[in-house]
């Protein structure tokens, strides 16, 4: 079986962590689907073009991210539960492992740690003119990983310590006593 074909094509189609859903982003709408019989459940409107779509790993929420630089936190059962605003593009948004927290880049020049128990944000601001390009967590979720558009990633211990790897030459920086690794990645 297959799911019917969407007019403006599909930008990303996802299950959810327990098999049991499937979203898709079209257009301005995610739409829902049970996975066993495919039968069509909720639709996510949005007043622009929806980028991507994803389940939390706990399957409580879906995260959404559109042309008009939000990132919607849904219900799985369709009702809206928070908008999450740059002032740019949004480049990439993740849930942590956990799904406390969201990630989220953006052509603004920040990645922002936002914090869904106790409703904070936290920036990483970039130097200017700097687009973020993307943000994940370490496997540890003790650090951030940003990559900007100007060839450098920086990797951020929460909540403001950074580190930077280069594209070309290391640049020497003084580091803590319990600092155990430093990595480069580029050439």
């Amino acid at each position: 079986d297959s799911l019917a074909a969407q007019p403006e094509g599909v930008r990303s189609a996802v299950y959810s962590p327990d098999g049991r859903w499937i979203i898709g982003a079209s257009g301005n709408l995610v739409r829902c689907w049970q996975a066993q019989d495919l039968t069509e459940s909720d639709s996510l409107k949005h007043p622009d073009y929806v980028e991507s779509a994803m389940f939390a790993p706990d399957n409580r929420l879906i995260l959404t991210t559109a042309y008009d630089n939000i990132v919607r936190l849904w219900n799985t059962g369709g009702t809206l539960r928070d908008s999450l605003i740059h002032q740019g593009f949004i480049t990439s948004a993740v849930f942590s492992g956990d799904s406390r927290y969201v990630l989220t880049a953006s052509e603004d020049g920040t990645a922002r740690l936002w914090d869904l128990q106790r409703e904070t944000v936290t920036e990483f601001t970039h130097p200017p003119n700097v687009l973020v390009k993307s943000a994940v967590f370490s496997p540890d979720k003790k650090y951030l990983l940003t990559a900007g558009d100007d060839g450098i990633a920086r990797a951020w211990w929460r909540p403001d310590v950074i580190y930077q790897w280069l594209k070309t030459t290391p640049a020497v920086a003084p580091l803590a006593p319990e600092t155990r690794a430093l990595y480069q990645v580029g050439e």
